[in-house]
């Protein structure tokens, strides 16, 4: 496991962990009338780390601040307090949390390292409450090993807020609906527009690679026109198929994106809440021939949802050093593990203002909860997300041919690393959390 990562400040300014790829990584915003999202990409290779962020720190005014417009703030304020927040409040969320600045550079380059070389597709879907912004850690650590990483803004309603094209081609507001928790043919009928919105970039980056329409894509926030998509024809790789990868109510998503749609050929989900597709769970399992992982984080292990999970189990073929191997089981559970661990909140919270009153709350917690695992030290957030960017890199290697085709990382990441795992759901069961049935 990578050594715990803390935020930065530069010239006054916090920033964001650098990626530890070998690639800088690019970002922009693309959208058309179906889909907005940020698209995360390597950028230039580098020889060093030293080099990669002496590199980084001369385009450091092209980094992106990780809100990108004052009403996401807002938007975070209003979905955790349950309340509709006036704009102040936002404004001032931002600034206890520093608003960080996320070291990546904004409308860059394609790498044009081994041109033409192509790159292995990731599709990302964001959990309820989140954007496009929300798992830029983890998708510009994929970026930074060689992966396009597309990561959707829901236009579902469940996105903090979300950004979307209206007829005329103009960016509009997209507000968030009420959450309707137990609602399960509402949260169903999501679930169905998150799984198209899935194919729908897809189809936008096959546009980008093979160019025949490319003035239906619009770069809303390229003001400059530094992002030029004539360098991106024949630069993806789609015969692998496309990845894809989700949390929370993402990971329902890529489930059922996975078995909807051919072009999909691997989903990974990042503590799944599968709720949305729970009626329909035995059919997607039965039809599920493609590879599917779950890792998921112990402290919201709710006994309702994770019920059904047993329903998509099963070994997990992998090729090792001898030509094949199997894991006893494709359910993976980091050890008191929380479930914003795969998000940027631990890191942003732990290196902001916010750390100081919800630090108080912990240590008070800490001194009347007996540890659940002897000898086995708190997991701090930064620690947990290297622990799963490590376990789901190491994954995707299995399944790319165009990145290595090897599981041998994958097999030493959870041997080195066992005490922190729980293979397989029946150990697991035991020890959920007892809640309603609609979680």
């Amino acid at each position: 496991m990578v050594p715990s990562r803390k935020v930065s400040t530069i010239r006054g300014r916090v920033y964001l962990p650098v990626s530890s790829g070998h690639y800088s990584v690019g970002c922009v915003d693309l959208a058309d009338k179906h889909i907005f999202f940020r698209l995360y990409y390597p950028h230039r290779f580098h020889d060093s780390i030293e080099d990669k962020e002496t590199y980084l720190m001369s385009q450091m005014d092209r980094w992106p601040t990780w809100v990108p417009e004052p009403e996401y703030a807002t938007a975070y304020v209003n979905k955790r307090s349950g309340m509709d927040c006036p704009q102040w409040m936002g404004r001032l969320g931002a600034w206890m949390a520093c608003n960080p600045l996320c070291p990546i550079i904004q409308n860059a380059s394609i790498s044009d390292i081994n041109k033409p070389s192509k790159f292995s597709i990731i599709i990302f879907s964001h959990g309820t409450g989140g954007c496009r912004t929300a798992y830029s850690l983890l998708c510009s650590e994929m970026a930074s090993k060689g992966y396009v990483v597309a990561a959707i803004e829901h236009g579902d309603g469940t996105a903090c807020i979300a950004r979307q094209l209206d007829a005329n081609g103009e960016l509009k507001w997209c507000e968030p609906t009420r959450f309707e928790m137990g609602n399960y043919s509402v949260l169903n009928s999501q679930v169905c527009i998150r799984s198209r919105e899935c194919k729908s970039a897809v189809d936008l980056l096959m546009n980008l690679n093979s160019g025949p329409r490319l003035n239906e894509i619009s770069r809303p926030f390229d003001d400059k026109r530094e992002f030029v998509m004539d360098e991106w024809r024949n630069r993806l790789d789609f015969g692998n198929g496309v990845s894809l990868c989700g949390h929370s109510f993402g990971g329902a998503t890529v489930v059922k994106a996975l078995q909807t749609y051919e072009c999909f050929s691997s989903a990974f989900c990042f503590d799944a809440w599968l709720f949305p597709i729970h009626e329909e769970a035995g059919m997607l399992s039965k039809l599920c021939e493609k590879p599917l992982m779950f890792l998921n984080y112990e402290k919201c292990h709710y006994r309702s949802n994770f019920e059904r999970l047993p329903t998509f189990e099963k070994k997990l073929k992998i090729l090792d050093h001898s030509g094949s191997a199997s894991l006893s089981s494709n359910v993976i559970t980091i050890k008191e593990a929380t479930h914003l661990t795969c998000t940027d909140i631990p890191t942003i919270f732990n290196g902001s203002y916010i750390k100081y009153p919800l630090g108080l709350f912990d240590m008070i917690g800490r001194m009347f909860t007996t540890p659940r695992y002897e000898g086995l030290a708190a997991l701090s957030g930064e620690q947990g997300w290297s622990l799963s960017t490590d376990v789901y890199s190491s994954w995707l290697k299995c399944f790319y041919t165009s990145v290595e085709n090897d599981c041998v990382d994958l097999i030493r990441t959870l041997e080195d690393n066992q005490r922190y795992f729980i293979l397989g759901t029946e150990q697991t069961l035991n020890s959920c959390l007892d809640t309603s049935d609609y979680i």
